[in-house]
């Protein structure tokens, strides 16, 4: 999972318009909250494992991507700047478009699967968007011997 929310990480860091890309450790709960405007934090919502063989796993995994933005500009329908009051929703396309389809040889490209408006008391604008991919879990077994197993026949 590491490696993945790295990479992530970095494919976020591209996006110009962020001011701030983490792991999320609870930092839009925090006051004063330590990230820059517009941020974007990375946490996983879920893994799903399904066995295979030698002790492997394959992983379903959705990733939640948390943005937040300060909106100061209204957009009533009468505001002089309203257009400017779309900057999030510009920004949550900015984010999707250098998300979607992106993996590499340790994960399946992401696809998004959900966004989700989430209420803020703060006086930010906080969307969740989940992705969702896929990777292997390998299991090295050590110490294992192998041992033979020869069925018994027998007549009666």
């Amino acid at each position: 999972m590491k490696e993945i929310f790295l990479k992530i990480q970095q494919q976020l860091a591209s996006v110009t318009s962020l001011k701030y890309v983490d792991k999320d450790w609870g930092q839009l709960s925090s006051e004063p909250s330590p990230v820059k405007y517009p941020a974007a934090l990375i946490d996983v919502d879920s893994v799903d494992y399904t066995q295979l063989a030698k002790g492997w796993q394959k992983a379903v995994a959705n990733i939640l991507i948390t943005v937040a933005n300060i909106n100061l500009v209204r957009s009533s329908a009468m505001a002089p700047n309203k257009n400017d009051s779309y900057a999030t929703l510009e920004l949550l396309e900015e984010i999707h478009q250098a998300l979607q389809l992106f993996g590499d040889t340790t994960f399946q490209p992401l696809e998004r699967i959900k966004l989700q408006k989430v209420f803020s008391d703060k006086g930010a604008e906080i969307y969740t968007m989940v992705y969702r991919t896929a990777f292997v879990v390998k299991k090295e077994v050590t110490g294992a011997t192998a041992v033979t197993v020869t069925p018994r026949v027998t007549s009666e």
